[in-house]
C-alpha cells in the first residue's frame, strides 16, 4: 500500500487516468493470457467483458481533464473523445463500407444456361465480420480442461447470423450443432467458400446442395477483404497462444458497450437478409416467412 501510495504521489492528477488505463489493458492482456492460468483466468472469465468499456470510459475522462474550462465544456469534451475512441480504432473498417459497392447474385438449377460448379465443401473454416463497429472474437469456457479460448462472436459474423436466419425460418434444427449445414430438412446442405476479387475484395459464395446435386448459388461480391478471419478447429488452451495480441486487441478495442450501442443503431452491416430470404426460399423445400 504504501509503494503504491507513492507512486500515486509522483504521477500529475491529470495523468492519472491514463496511468489507470494502462494498468487496465495490461491487466486485461495478462489475465487472458495462458500464462496467468487459473488466477488470471477466472476473474478474466467473470469481469473481463468489462474492461473495454471502462478502459474507453477512462481514458474520455483524462481527455476531457486535460481542458481548462467550465464541467458543462468538460462533458462536451468527454462525449466526442469516448465517440472519437470508438470510432478510431475502427477507422480502416469504416473506410473499407465507404467504398464497399453491394452486389448479389442468386444463380438456380435449370435457368439460363446452367450454373458452374463450385467447391462441394460440407465444412469449412471462414470468419466472416458483418460489422465494422464489434470484435470478431469472444472467449468461450470449457468445463472438461477448465480453460479458456479464443471462439467467433456471433453477434459479428456473418455465417452465424444466416444461421440464426435459417432458425428463424424453421430450415434448422434449434438444439443442433453449431454448423448449420448439418441440420437442414431432406438431405439439403448449405455450404460456403471465399473467391478472390480483386486485391481488396472477396467473393462469399453459398451453394445449396440436395445430396449431391446443386440446386443454386448465392453470391457476395465486393467484401472487403479486411472482414475476413478463420475459425479455429480446436477448442483447447493453445487457441489464446495463436495470434494472440491481434484477437485480445481487437476484443480490447472493440468488446465495449458503446461498440455495441453504435453498432446497433448506426450500422453498417453487411449483411444482406432480404437477398438471403429470396435465395433460401428459391432453393430450399420449407419456406415460412421470417418470425
Amino acid at each position: 500500500m504504501a509503494a503504491m501510495q507513492t507512486l500515486k504521489r509522483r504521477i500529475p492528477p491529470k495523468m492519472r487516468p491514463f496511468a489507470a488505463a494502462g494498468i487496465l489493458a495490461f491487466g486485461y492482456l495478462i489475465a487472458l493470457h495462458p500464462v496467468s492460468g487459473p488466477l488470471g483466468g477466472i476473474p478474466f472469465f467473470f469481469l473481463g467483458w468489462l474492461v473495454p468499456t471502462f478502459l474507453q470510459f477512462t481514458l474520455a475522462f483524462g481527455i476531457a481533464g486535460l481542458v481548462p474550462g467550465k464541467p458543462l465544456g468538460k462533458a462536451l469534451v468527454f462525449c466526442v473523445a469516448l465517440i472519437t475512441l470508438v470510432m478510431l480504432p475502427n477507422a480502416g473498417r469504416l473506410i473499407d463500407w465507404m467504398r464497399y459497392d453491394p452486389a448479389t447474385e442468386i444463380q438456380l438449377t435449370g435457368q439460363g444456361q446452367g450454373i458452374p460448379n463450385v467447391p462441394y465443401n460440407p465444412h469449412t473454416s471462414l470468419i466472416l465480420s458483418d460489422s465494422p463497429w464489434l470484435s470478431r472474437w469472444t472467449i468461450g469456457w470449457n468445463e472438461a480442461c477448465f480453460c479458456l479460448y479464443f471462439e467467433p462472436s456471433d453477434s459479428s459474423n456473418y455465417l452465424d447470423r444466416l444461421d440464426l436466419l435459417l432458425l428463424r425460418m424453421g430450415l434448422r434444427d434449434k438444439f443442433g450443432s453449431t454448423p448449420f449445414r448439418k441440420h437442414l430438412p431432406q438431405g439439403y446442405q448449405l455450404t460456403e467458400h471465399i473467391e478472390a476479387d480483386g486485391e481488396a475484395h472477396v467473393t462469399l459464395v453459398l451453394a445449396v446442395y440436395q445430396g449431391k446435386q446443386l440446386r443454386g448459388i448465392f453470391r457476395h461480391r465486393h467484401l472487403p477483404k479486411s472482414l475476413l478471419g478463420h475459425r479455429q478447429s480446436s477448442l483447447s488452451w493453445r487457441n489464446l497462444n495463436e495470434d494472440f495480441l491481434n484477437r485480445a486487441g481487437d476484443m480490447l478495442l472493440r468488446a465495449s458497450l458503446m461498440n455495441k450501442i453504435i453498432s446497433l443503431y448506426l450500422g453498417p452491416s453487411f449483411f444482406p437478409e432480404a437477398e438471403l430470404i429470396e435465395f433460401i426460399r428459391a432453393t430450399m423445400p420449407i419456406q415460412p416467412s421470417p418470425s
